[in-house]
């Protein structure tokens, strides 16, 4: 596994409800990823244990609850210089080991600035789509559908700062973020921005640069011992 750093500023966000999620999603980040790194947290309140070295914590303000979720997120993308940025939550922690092959592959259409979203996961691959590169005999980049479901979508995604705020707006939470931009989106005509993702040929879609899940169980807690993946066989007994 290559340890080269990206340049594309990596953005986890956070709230007060889930904050203490913030331990096993960095180690799990530092496990799969790696600690050389830089990592933002955007949340609220300053969590009160320390964090690894290569995160940086940084406030949004007051926590309002889920309703102003896009509020704080929009604020610090106006201060932002680069075009693009990944995002990811809290509870979306990596499982497995980063693919760094297929991770610079995916980055390399962020020159394309017709290109809004690319997913990292496995996201569009599961709605109606299209091939719009293939590598090889394996592996595939794939475009999400003009008209498909969830174009905008939080799972671990590299974002074009141009389409993230394009469609989106102050006081939305996360569900109407995914819902209402999409629908924006698509009800544009004068929308060309694609959203990629990856796919393999051979078998599931496991072509993804990055292995997730979501670790909480209807918002409480851990599903550890409920996913199929044997690299946490480890993780699923610490206690955070």
């Amino acid at each position: 596994m290559s340890n080269k750093k990206i340049d594309i500023e990596v953005i986890i966000v956070t709230s007060d409800k889930y904050l203490h999620l913030l331990k096993p999603a960095c180690f799990l980040f530092n496990k799969y990823w790696g600690e050389f790194q830089p990592v933002t947290i955007l949340g609220y309140r300053k969590p009160n244990f320390e964090l690894p070295q290569n995160f940086t914590f940084k406030s949004m303000g007051v926590d309002n609850g889920p309703n102003d979720w896009s509020t704080g997120i929009l604020k610090y993308l106006e201060t932002m210089e680069n075009t693009h940025f990944i995002l990811g939550l809290e509870d979306l922690m990596l499982t497995g080991p980063t693919d760094f092959d297929k991770l610079n592959k995916v980055l390399e259409h962020t020159t394309n600035d017709r290109v809004g979203r690319i997913c990292l996961v496995r996201d569009v691959v599961h709605k109606p789509h299209r091939v719009f590169k293939e590598v090889d005999n394996d592996f595939s980049i794939i475009e999400s559908e003009n008209d498909a479901p969830y174009r905008f979508s939080l799972m671990w995604s590299v974002w074009s700062k141009e389409y993230f705020t394009k469609y989106s707006t102050e006081k939305m939470n996360p569900w109407d973020f995914e819902e209402l931009c999409t629908t924006r989106d698509i009800k544009d005509i004068s929308s060309s921005y694609h959203v990629l993702g990856t796919k393999s040929k051979s078998g599931p879609p496991d072509n993804t640069p990055l292995d997730t899940s979501n670790v909480l169980w209807r918002g409480e807690g851990f599903n550890f011992h409920r996913m199929n993946y044997p690299n946490l066989e480890h993780e699923a007994k610490l206690d955070y």
